[in-house]
């Protein structure tokens, strides 16, 4: 696989990513009451923020770590940028569950 096409799955990964755990952690500007279930539902929930910026930080870090993956003398490893991106989605999908359930 070339490798602009890591560099793409990588961007949408880490995107899509910190999209989902901030739209969780961020609070909604309407004033309404949140229903007290567990999960709270998006928004509801000031406990979130800090764990959406701990794991933000982890999956920017893997994702500089799959840029440096990318370069042209680490390129004969042909596992490693698999390896590094398969970890990054591991990290989002985690990261994104314990925002959930914070």
């Amino acid at each position: 696989m070339r490798a602009w096409v890591w560099g793409v799955m990588a961007t949408a990964v880490t995107v899509v990513g910190g999209v989902l755990m901030w739209r969780l952690a961020a609070p909604r500007g309407s004033g309404g009451i949140c229903p007290s279930i567990l999960p709270a539902p998006a928004g509801c929930s000031d406990s979130r923020i800090p764990v959406a910026i701990v794991w933000s930080a982890i999956v920017a870090g893997l994702y500089a770590a799959n840029l440096a993956v990318w370069l042209p003398r680490l390129r004969r490893y042909r596992w490693l940028p698999a390896v590094a991106l398969v970890t990054l989605a591991v990290a989002a999908v985690v990261g994104y569950r314990s925002v959930l359930y914070s």
